[in-house]
């Protein structure tokens, strides 16, 4: 029995929200804000609604605040007097069919689940009154407030304190262990046993004996007939408190019975030490009780753990718990974690939904979505798993950060991904500041990251805008060595001109179109190619009609630096032309021969990026111009 779906409606900063849950794991996800405190304590309230000692409760911060603005500037504060949360069971027992009669509810396809409708309601003074019903709403069940109890919840907020919870003197999670052990054995008896020689010997001593007498010898003096003397013993003898003093150290050695208490620990182990006992405590109670529930909840497991021992935690979580009657549900900030999460397992929170990030990949085929342009061919659903299975083989640390930003930026490689965030901070649409994540595709497969975007249901697709940069790189035979920049300048710059027509006559890459059929008509994707590399088209872009403008841009100027000799080929070809404008034609030549100029493609992208933030650093006007489709890239994610 599984916790498969929660429901919540006016509860702190979610004015609605439905989830729903894989059975085993549950890896929520997103930005600071999107509410994912706010779940996890939605899950806790059942789930703690039968403990004794309750560490949630609702208060009046708790009810849902809506804002709004009125014509006339003003904002009108309205705050819910009622919050509704409700949950769903499904995978129930025989057995859990009949502790939990009163909660059933039988689907269409003759399945039974478990509901329950907790409910919170604000009236006069401030005074919060709750109910719930269990069941079919209409039948308005309430079931036996004993069932609760069969409901257990393990919680480690993201503000945590292990090592004390570890350490406490009473009740603590070691402790309980130890106890059903002691319990499930029989053998209370021997233990007291045990402990209460130990007390006597204890007492027998003579330091203890000798304090007694000091004791009683000041008391006789104070009032020598109405004092009575008094003995010392030991108190608590019960099983629950002696327990609850043994405490986790980790020794020197194998052999050596000293060590180090988890005062003295670090906290990340003293964490991991805490969920080990969890699970232990766990996989105990199930060898006496098929039927209770067993809910696991951790904000931020990451906390004082370096990346590769989040990894083993994540691999541990994923196989240590084999029982169909506990669930993990995890909050992260990680993207070291995420990465590993398989993603029929990752829960995306944002806008005040919430998206599984599974679900962008299954059914895909059934949408008819074009994936060869050329043959009218239909994205198959061999396909699809292909793509599924290269997210979840390539959604390294690095890319699986996108799910935690505004909106994505795909590039092709190293260089575009060198030179990206300083274009944006040259038009004043810093990437980094509006969280924008830049994701690197390492080539030009592009197909696998369009399908987390492209789906017509929005329950399929991720909930924000993706551009994509890619170039057309036209006329492929330009990397020939008649198009080197010493034959270009040869028998009147007869292969520039071949050069430039066999670019310009080039058709639109196949691939392009492709991708663009890819977007299935949906308003959050752009795709943005330039016609020919990102070098050439940066060249483009700064060769102007004025011969002069042209050679006071930074571009010009750093060439000028770094290929001195080639730069005088350019200046040739530009006196020869005279003191007029240039038309269309003659500016391409220009960027080309520029282009020739420029050393290899990595090196020029380190070049150009460090040349460019020392010029913004600088004081004075812009002079370098961005490739119009990476602006248009830029300004769709940062309008």
């Amino acid at each position: 029995m599984y916790l498969s779906r929660i429901h919540i409606k006016n509860f702190r900063g979610i004015k609605e929200l439905l989830v729903e849950f894989d059975k085993k794991l549950n890896v929520i996800i997103g930005a600071n804000g999107q509410l994912k405190t706010s779940l996890i304590d939605a899950i806790r309230l059942f789930y703690a609604w039968g403990e004794p000692n309750r560490d949630i409760e609702i208060n009046k911060e708790d009810f849902h605040v809506e804002i709004t603005q009125n014509e006339d500037g003003t904002k009108t504060i309205t705050q819910s007097s009622k919050i509704d949360i409700y949950y769903q069971f499904e995978g129930l027992s025989a057995l859990q069919e009949g502790a939990f009669y009163q909660y059933l509810d039988c689907r269409d396809d003759g399945t039974m689940v478990a509901k329950v409708h907790l409910s919170f309601e604000m009236k006069e003074k401030g005074r919060i009154y709750t109910s719930y019903v269990t069941g079919k709403e209409e039948n308005g069940l309430r079931a036996d407030w004993n069932t609760f109890l069969f409901f257990h919840p393990y919680y480690l907020g993201a503000l945590r304190d292990s090592t004390r919870d570890l350490m406490s003197t009473r009740n603590n999670l070691l402790g309980r262990v130890i106890k059903r052990k002691i319990d499930r054995a029989g053998s209370e008896d021997e233990v007291k046993s045990i402990v209460d020689n130990a007390n006597n010997q204890l007492l027998q001593r003579n330091e203890v004996l000798d304090t007694q007498v000091g004791i009683n010898d000041n008391l006789s003096q104070i009032n020598k007939t109405e004092l009575q003397n008094v003995e010392l013993h030991i108190e608590q003898n019960k099983i629950e408190y002696i327990v609850n003093i043994i405490k986790p150290f980790l020794p020197y050695s194998a052999a050596d019975n000293n060590g180090f208490i988890l005062t003295q620990n670090s906290l990340g182990y003293n964490n991991l030490i805490y969920i080990a006992s969890v699970l232990s405590d766990i996989k105990d109670c199930h060898l006496d009780d098929n039927v209770s529930i067993y809910a696991l909840l951790i904000e931020e497991p990451e906390a004082h753990l370096h990346p590769q021992l989040q990894v083993n935690l994540h691999n541990f979580l994923k196989n240590a718990d084999a029982s169909e009657n506990s669930q993990t549900f995890i909050t992260t900030h990680s993207p070291t974690l995420t990465s590993k999460i398989p993603l029929e397992n990752l829960i995306l929170l944002k806008n005040n939904e919430a998206f599984h990030v599974g679900n962008c990949y299954k059914g895909r085929h059934m949408e008819n979505i074009v994936r060869d342009v050329a043959k009218n061919r239909h994205l198959k659903e061999t396909e699809v798993e292909c793509y599924r299975k290269m997210i979840a083989r390539y959604f390294d640390v690095t890319r699986s950060q996108l799910l935690f930003s505004s909106g994505c930026l795909f590039i092709e490689g190293i260089s575009e991904c060198q030179l990206i965030e300083t274009f944006s901070k040259l038009i004043d649409k810093s990437l980094t500041d509006h969280q924008i994540e830049i994701v690197d595709a390492d080539g030009i497969a592009f197909y696998q990251f369009l399908m987390l975007f492209n789906s017509s249901d929005d329950k399929k697709r991720l909930p924000f805008r993706a551009a994509f940069v890619t170039d057309e790189d036209q006329f492929t035979d330009s990397k020939d060595k008649e198009y080197n920049l010493g034959s270009l300048v040869d028998n009147e710059y007869a292969n520039l001109n071949s050069l430039r027509n066999g670019i310009n006559s080039g058709q639109v890459n196949g691939r392009v179109n492709n991708m663009k059929a890819m977007t299935n008509g949906q308003a959050n994707i752009k795709i943005c190619s330039g016609q020919k590399t990102l070098e050439y088209q940066i060249c483009r872009a700064n060769v102007f009609a004025s011969i002069e403008t042209t050679k006071e841009t930074w571009l010009y100027e750093l060439v000028r630096q770094v290929n001195p000799e080639g730069i005088g080929k350019v200046d040739s070809y530009m006196v020869g032309l005279g003191e007029r404008d240039m038309s269309e034609e003659e500016q391409q030549n220009v960027a080309l021969l520029i282009w020739k100029c420029l050393p290899g493609k990595a090196e020029f992208a380190q070049t150009l990026n460090s040349f460019l933030l020392d010029k913004i650093d600088g004081d004075g006007e812009i002079k370098f111009t961005i490739p119009q489709y990476i602006q248009d890239a830029i300004t769709y994610l940062i309008p």
